[in-house]
């Protein structure tokens, strides 16, 4: 605590960055009482992640154990003590359910991707379908609304085969992600006169037609932040895609769009989730 403390004060960190590891620090110590750190182990931490999964709540645990396993290596480091018993070797910290509330099955999303063809190009339904398939890339409807063609959108070639991609800056967090966009995924593509992605429209109104699409479609209502879960969920955790290629897509910290063109890393990300599109959509 003391140690976070010092790291707010010298701007280290962001107080909403403070508030949740303090509050993963409580919460261990409500479950687990007080321990020195080198009397931490792997057993303690795999019976506290326990005690909140059969709460039902599994995020909430890879949560917290995310934030703790950051907290012991900084404390570590900070103070040179050596990782005696190694407590969080091991221990998954991989959101690996969604809320059945936001939750997306393979099935429903191909439902989606098939019924833009059976629309009118540029009806209200074929638009409301349309951005929601580009939310399915990780994207919030805040997020839809600013994308320029000028200005968000990248080609590239690598071994002879086309790369697209779109920089997102998120609305809502301030950081860059990236979207990628596969071959089957070009027909979202569809520029308005203005130079957006998308026309502009308020987003009850885009809701609205949303959960009405839906449950004439997969016989439920839905939201926009279906989409943004089933990228984590499905797409990405199931195909064997790292962590930190889904934070490169929902978003990740970078200062400069040039810089995100430039890094090989990013390629590499794109290569990963094409092959996943195509194994998803049947090649």
């Amino acid at each position: 605590m003391q140690l976070l403390d010092e790291e707010y004060a010298g701007k280290q960190i962001s107080a909403s960055t403070l508030k949740v590891y303090k509050a993963s620090l409580n919460k261990f110590k409500e479950l687990n009482g007080d321990l020195r750190m080198q009397e931490l182990t792997r057993d303690q931490v795999v019976a506290f992640k326990r005690n909140i999964v059969q709460g039902g709540k599994d995020n909430m645990a890879n949560q917290y154990v995310k934030y703790l396993k950051i907290i012991y290596s900084r404390v570590l480091k900070h103070y040179k003590l050596a990782d005696v018993h190694k407590p969080f070797e091991d221990v998954s910290i991989r959101i690996v359910k969604i809320s059945e509330k936001k939750s997306m099955t393979m099935g429903e999303y191909l439902t989606f991707r098939k019924a833009l063809s059976h629309y009118a190009l540029g009806s209200s339904e074929y638009e409301t379908i349309r951005r929601f398939l580009i939310m399915c890339r990780g994207l919030r409807f805040s997020d839809t609304t600013q994308i320029q063609k000028t200005q968000h959108y990248f080609t590239f070639e690598d071994g002879g085969t086309k790369f697209q991609y779109l920089t997102v800056n998120a609305q809502k967090t301030g950081t860059k992600g990236i979207v990628p966009i596969s071959a089957s995924d070009e027909v979202l593509l569809q520029w308005q006169p203005d130079g957006l992605l998308f026309e502009k429209l308020q987003y009850p109104v885009y809701v609205k037609r949303l959960k009405k699409l839906s449950l004439e479609l997969i016989g439920r209502e839905i939201t926009t932040h279906f989409g943004r879960h089933f990228t984590g969920d499905f797409i990405l955790n199931s195909t064997g895609m790292g962590l930190d290629d889904v934070k490169a897509i929902i978003g990740v910290k970078s200062d400069r769009i040039a810089e995100i063109y430039a890094q090989k890393d990013i390629k590499e990300v794109l290569k990963k989730f094409y092959k996943a599109v195509e194994g998803m959509e049947g090649g």
